[in-house]
């Protein structure tokens, strides 16, 4: 068993029973100093420890402090492995869903990239139904059409600016692809 004595307000041990007698008749320790042990509600002394019929429990010391055994509390050490836990899901969130805007990205740019080197006509209709999405902004300045197709990561956000050259009413020349990347914590496109 391993017993803690507290002299004048100061904390010491643990100490084994034996040991408790040798210091109370050696004089280091008062029958009165208190002591406790795990098992105990509360504090007794050490009179009471060693000598068993002795006299009863007095009160806790002031603060009501149990005694401090090193060590980190089990709970603080769980809530630090939750807080890793849910920084560490966080972070690999955020390079998935990056990674995934940049993954569709890179797809559109190379569909156009080969209809761009093939040549010959397409339309923008058809652009956008294998890109799978509609263009973000559209504009046209006499014989040139531009479509310009967004995705947005965590971190950056992807755009392909597509140039058309209008032959007819229906039927486009890709003139030129451009891809651009940009950190979204710069701020949006100009």
């Amino acid at each position: 068993m391993q017993i803690y004595v507290n002299k004048n307000g100061q904390q010491s041990g643990p100490y084994t029973q034996e040991q408790l007698q040798q210091y109370l008749a050696m004089g280091e320790l008062a029958a009165e100093d208190l002591a406790w042990h795990e098992g105990l509600p509360e504090w007794v002394t050490v009179g009471a420890l060693v000598n068993p019929a002795g006299v009863s429990a007095p009160p806790m010391p002031p603060g009501g402090v149990q005694p401090q055994e090193g060590g980190i509390s089990p709970k603080i050490k769980l809530a630090v492995r939750i807080v890793l836990i849910v920084v560490l899901v966080g972070v690999a969130a955020l390079v998935g869903l990056d990674h995934l805007g940049r993954v569709k990205y890179e797809k559109a740019y190379e569909y156009l990239d080969g209809r761009f080197n093939e040549g010959g006509t397409t339309r923008p209709s058809a652009v956008a139904m294998e890109l799978g999405r509609k263009p973000t902004s559209t504009s046209q300045e006499g014989m040139e059409l531009t479509e310009v197709y967004q995705w947005a990561g965590t971190v950056r956000a992807y755009r392909i600016r597509v140039k058309y050259s209008v032959r007819m009413a229906e039927d486009v020349e890709l003139m030129e692809v451009r891809a651009e990347k940009r950190w979204r914590l710069v701020g949006d496109w100009k």
